[in-house]
């Protein structure tokens, strides 16, 4: 998975603000944990890497000994969607999807199996 090419994972933002995790509002800085990195993101960069995953579904597998392929055949069966999609294997049985056209997005979440 690639979002694009970058140098620096962290951007800094004002040293006495940070945007928290919660919400996209900028919050006074508290105490770091030195144990634990902190990654501080402005607005605009959350949005930037939010976008592309903003209409992805994650899929929870039930029936174990499912494979990807076998999974992501069933799916473009049942399915029978406009565009393409895109299906990541995030461990654990559980995927993510991304589709290329986002009425077979809204089609999926409103009629589809």
């Amino acid at each position: 998975m690639v979002f694009s090419s970058y140098s620096n994972p962290v951007w800094n933002v004002d040293e006495d603000y940070y945007c928290t995790s919660n919400n996209d509002e900028l919050e006074p800085k508290g105490e770091d944990d030195p144990h634990c990195p902190t990654i501080h993101l402005t607005k605009e960069r959350k949005h930037y890497f939010r976008q592309p995953w903003k209409n992805a579904l994650i899929i929870k597998m039930f029936q174990k000994g499912v494979g990807f392929l076998r999974l992501q055949r069933s799916l473009t069966a049942k399915w029978k969607l406009k565009g393409d999609f895109s299906l990541i294997d995030i461990g654990c049985d559980y995927y993510v999807t991304r589709f290329t056209n986002l009425d077979d997005n809204r089609h999926v979440l409103t009629r589809g199996p």
